[in-house]
Formats: structure tokens, sequence, C-alpha cells
């Protein structure tokens, strides 16, 4: 449970980078809020990471930190198997 935590967080921290980033950039750029697909992004990702760091953990023995990085890298993860390029995947997980 705790790794779906820390993962969930680590998502957070990716989704507040982008926005901040986001931010520095015109008006235009900048994400609308009041869309709902916004938010589907800023809570998605984190917990699909949160979810792959849960089944993860069943398994393996994973620290904060690792936790961590399977939250930020969930939209890679979802990317490759979205797009069906194995290769893809296997150099994200290892």
């Amino acid at each position: 449970m705790e790794d779906a935590i820390y993962a969930f967080l680590g998502g957070l921290i990716l989704d507040l980078a982008i926005l901040i980033e986001a931010g520095r950039g015109s008006k235009l750029k900048r994400p609308d809020f009041k869309d709902w697909y916004v938010w589907l992004w800023l809570i998605g990702y984190p917990l699909i990471g949160s979810i792959l760091a849960g089944l993860y953990g069943m398994k393996h023995s994973i620290s904060e930190m690792q936790a961590g990085y399977i939250g930020l890298s969930a939209p890679s993860i979802v990317k490759a198997i979205a797009s069906g390029n194995l290769s893809e995947l296997q150099k994200i997980t290892g």
C-alpha cells in the first residue's frame, strides 16, 4: 500500500513540474482547468502510477524511491503499452 502512495506522489511531482513549465509560457499554452480532460490527466497518471507500483510491489520488495520513479514514469509506460511497442516498454521498465 505504501508503494502506491509514493508512486502517486511521484506522479503529482511530475504534474506539478509540467504545470510550472506551462505557466512560464503564453496563456494560450496553459491548461484550461474547466476542461475535464485536464483533471483526468492530473489525477489519472498518478493513479495509474500507483496501480503499477502496487502491482509491482506485490511480487517485489521496492523502496519508496523506486515507487516514486514508477509514478514518474507512468505516462511513458502507458504510452509504450498503448503504442504496442514492446521494445520501448522494455527500455523503460528495464
